[in-house]
């Protein structure tokens, strides 16, 4: 007829082309033959036409974690990561995506609060970090809260990320452990050296993963609190006499004195444990990616 063939690729919205076309986010970027589309917010994705190529790439990151005080660094939130050819039609096949991000769990004082899941429609649904404790075990999440001084991390989400790391009881001093990311476990708190036990080692904050999906590349050995291409490191864990946990990928570095780092922005990095007030964790973000000429 001339007008085009109807598809049920993505969301069954649109009529066969060349080439992909799609709308939405806080910020689209072209690189080369290829859009990008960033959802730092909540928002909709809405495919006007899907193109002969029809295969759109996805992040997904979670909510982190905050910071357990005196001790666990929060857990990242969940990563996920993938490349599909239709989206599912269940919610009816109108062509717009809901994009929920999610938030970072509170810091402050007392037990480190879970992140919130980050979803791309029914497609993906990313699960908030897991908070890091004050006193027992962290919470579970994407990756787990890192332990306070009488207990372990929490578990992690499998194919999300990692558990935290466990605390260290050892009166009076009482380190944290770190919070679990999306590339490793997080660390365990340190063991006594001299003069014991007062120079006790906070857990470190995990790695979590590098993706250049947004065109931006770093070396896989980067590391600081923002995230050039790093998503979803855990918090550090607090010394409580020792040395800091340091943290990567977006994560907040732990603090003896005073108040620990939060997690990065649209980062999934866990909030840092600090002795007055913990970090709060970083919230998520989706970024989707489509050949469009």
């Amino acid at each position: 007829m001339g007008f085009g063939t109807q598809i049920l690729g993505f969301g069954g919205f649109g009529t066969r082309g060349s080439f992909t076309d799609a709308s939405g986010g806080d910020d689209v970027d072209e690189q080369g033959d290829y859009r990008v589309h960033t959802f730092n917010s909540s928002g909709n994705f809405t495919v006007n036409k899907i193109g002969d190529d029809d295969e759109i790439e996805y992040l997904v990151v979670a909510g982190a974690g905050g910071g357990g005080q005196r001790c666990g660094g929060g857990g990242a939130g969940g990563y996920l990561a993938a490349t599909v050819t239709s989206f599912s039609t269940t919610h009816g096949g109108d062509g717009v995506y809901a994009i929920v991000i999610g938030g970072g769990g509170v810091g402050g004082y007392g037990e480190g609060g879970n992140g919130t899941d980050t979803s791309l429609e029914s497609i993906a649904t990313a699960t908030g970090g897991g908070g890091g404790a004050s006193q027992n075990d962290g919470s579970a999440g994407g990756s787990g809260g890192g332990g306070g001084y009488n207990g372990v991390g929490g578990a992690g989400t499998s194919g999300q990320g990692y558990a935290g790391g466990a605390g260290y009881n050892a009166s009076p001093r009482y380190p944290g452990g770190g919070g679990g990311g999306a590339g490793q476990t997080g660390g365990n708190a340190g063991t006594p050296s001299t003069p014991a036990p007062y120079d006790l080692a906070g857990g470190g904050g995990a790695d979590g993963v590098h993706n250049g999906i947004t065109g931006i590349n770093h070396p896989s050995n980067y590391s600081g609190s923002e995230h050039p291409s790093g998503y979803c490191g855990g918090g550090g864990g607090n010394s409580r006499g020792g040395v800091d946990g340091g943290s990567r990928d977006g994560g907040g570095e732990g603090a003896q004195n005073g108040s620990a780092a939060d997690g990065s922005a649209n980062s999934g990095g866990g909030g840092g444990g600090g002795t007055s007030s913990s970090g709060a964790g970083g919230s998520g973000i989706v970024v989707l990616k489509y050949k469009f000429q």
